[in-house]
């Protein structure tokens, strides 16, 4: 009975991600596009929010209907793996305060979760993006999180009758909290046993679809490799599911049952996991299809390993014997008009004063020692470092930093002082502000790309010629979009085997990496030969994805 329950759970939870897909992509198509934010002036940039503030308070109904589409979702849940399912149980979960917070909750305890694959509905939406995650590089506070986390699961877990008690109890229960702690006193081992359980279950899919494909990709056939691939990610995704709505199912029924199961269950649970998978597979878009045969490798920062000194002169010869296709850069405009490398908005002297590079003229700036690592460095001219870049014949892909409002003359002078010397370089400028890049566009010759730390909506606007988007919140779905207008996609900050092994398969043309040497080797034995036996299982954890 358990399976049969747990295999109906898997099915609405699909249902569920499947239906808030469609409803946020909705939602997205009706919200203006974040290049028509005008951000030119102060005054510009209120008078926007002004004319189009309803607009973006419809999108926030939107979501709060999805939350409450998931209260009644778990509200039935409970009421039919229970076998007391009633319209007027359903009234009484709606109209209970407990409900609602333990909708919550579970969206809270799943968050951390779904950053390891699982399919919680909402949560899949609110993934850090991984390049933001691993900036954090102490083992020890990883294992103190994950600690934290198991921790606070298994508290979690003392509340975990408050659904049950608040929607079947035929009188109302005053206070679900206090009583499911009460009731759950004692049940610390069985509560980690199923985690454990799970956790087992999970490890050991994750580590048979692995050594499948291994075994697969050692015939050296790319086709082969690949089909092979997209059936062991489908496999997989339905593996999560299953995984997902056990641990749900701890919370929709928590009284302890005679465990036995109908003769086919398990028969059940195994059709639903593969049908969900190739179905999850097919709809989401991470089909994966032939990569491409030529890419770019970007040296980001302007560095050619992380003991580099990044948005440095000092470091431009040294990247460039890398080998790069480009050099990645950033650049701030100062005070009065001069653009500077760097990737922070403002830097502490040696002597502990901060600066705001946007308030202090470069006259001032140029004279300012601060701490880069343990080297002791002053500010790049923007003038200076694409001199230097020109004369090497390295092309420079330059994010322009735009903190704060822009205006149409400030654009027009970035151009005019710069242009000629960007054209000559076949340099690119990237930017997140996509409203100053559009304006740009009225007088740049150079490519420009949109940049992006999500998945960004892709559009046939004839202003961007390339997406930078974020590795982790890529898909092979967002990739052959922008193929299909005749854009390319470059991922960034793209630097393990696993992440270049799956950015590759995905098909994107450009990888902005911390080691472009070894980046560029890496990518060159993936060309000769298929490895999808690490994109099996990275194309599902870590990252952000619909359903």
């Amino acid at each position: 009975m358990r399976l049969k329950q747990i295999s109906f759970v898997m099915v609405l939870l699909f249902g569920f991600n499947v239906l808030a897909s469609l409803v946020i992509g909705a939602l997205a198509r009706f919200s203006p596009e974040a290049y028509k934010i005008n951000t030119s002036t102060f005054s510009q940039f209120v008078n926007y929010w002004i004319k189009n503030g309803w607009s973006y308070g419809v999108v926030f109904l939107g979501y709060l209907m999805i939350y409450f589409i998931l209260v009644l979702l778990l509200i039935a849940m409970t009421l039919i793996c229970n076998q007391q399912f009633s319209f007027s149980r359903m009234i009484r979960g709606i109209k209970t305060p407990a409900v609602y917070v333990m909708t919550l909750g579970l969206i809270l305890i799943f968050w951390p979760l779904n950053a390891l694959g699982l399919k919680f509905p909402v949560t899949n939406y609110i993934t850090i993006p991984q390049t933001f995650v691993s900036m954090v590089s102490n083992p020890l506070l990883w294992i103190i999180f994950w600690g934290v986390i198991l921790i606070v699961i298994l508290l979690f877990f003392r509340l975990k009758r408050v659904l049950f008690d608040s929607v079947t109890s035929d009188q109302k229960v005053r206070h679900p909290f206090k009583e499911s702690w009460k009731k759950t006193t004692g049940k610390f081992l069985s509560d980690f046993f199923q985690l454990f359980q799970c956790a087992v279950q999970f490890v050991g899919a994750t580590g048979i679809v692995f050594a499948l494909q291994w075994l697969v990709d050692r015939l050296g056939v790319r086709t082969l490799s690949i089909s092979f691939a997209n059936v062991m990610i489908a496999l997989l995704a339905g593996v999560l599911y299953f995984i997902t709505a056990e641990m749900v199912f701890i919370f929709l029924s928590p009284l302890e049952r005679e465990k036995r199961d109908q003769k086919y269950s398990g028969i059940t649970a195994l059709v639903m996991i593969v049908l969900i998978g190739f179905v999850s597979l097919i709809l989401s878009g991470k089909m994966l299809h032939t990569p491409n045969s030529e890419y770019l490798v970007m040296a980001h920062m302007g560095i050619a390993s992380k003991e580099d000194v990044p948005n440095s002169i000092l470091s431009l010869k040294k990247a460039h014997e890398a080998k790069p296709d480009y050099v990645e850069i950033d650049i701030q405009k100062t005070k009065d008009g001069t653009f500077v490398l760097s990737h922070d908005t403002s830097i502490e002297s040696l002597s502990g004063k901060k600066y705001v590079l946007n308030d202090v003229s470069w006259n001032e700036l140029k004279q300012v020692e601060f701490k880069s690592g343990n080297q002791t460095v002053k500010l790049t001219r923007f003038d200076d470092y694409i001199k230097k870049a020109n004369q090497l014949k390295q092309k420079i892909l330059i994010e322009l930093k735009i903190n704060a409002t822009i205006t149409n003359q400030e654009l027009e002078a970035f151009e005019e002082r710069y242009g000629a010397l960007m054209e000559e370089n076949h340099a690119q400028i990237q930017s997140l502000n996509q409203n100053a890049l559009a304006r740009l566009s009225k007088y740049s010759e150079n490519g420009l790309g949109l940049l992006s730390p999500v998945d960004n909506a892709i559009n046939a606007s004839k202003f961007n010629t390339f997406y930078a988007i974020e590795y982790s919140s890529l898909s092979p779905k967002t990739v052959a979009a922008a193929k299909k207008v005749n854009k390319s996609v470059y991922a960034w900050t793209v630097d393990t085997q696993a992440d270049l092994s799956t950015t590759y398969a995905y098909g994107v043309k450009g990888f902005i990496t911390d080691q472009p040497a070894r980046t560029r080797k890496t990518l060159d034995r993936l060309r000769r030969h298929p490895h999808y036996d690490l994109v099996v299982w990275n194309a599902l954890l870590f990252k952000r994805a619909n359903f």
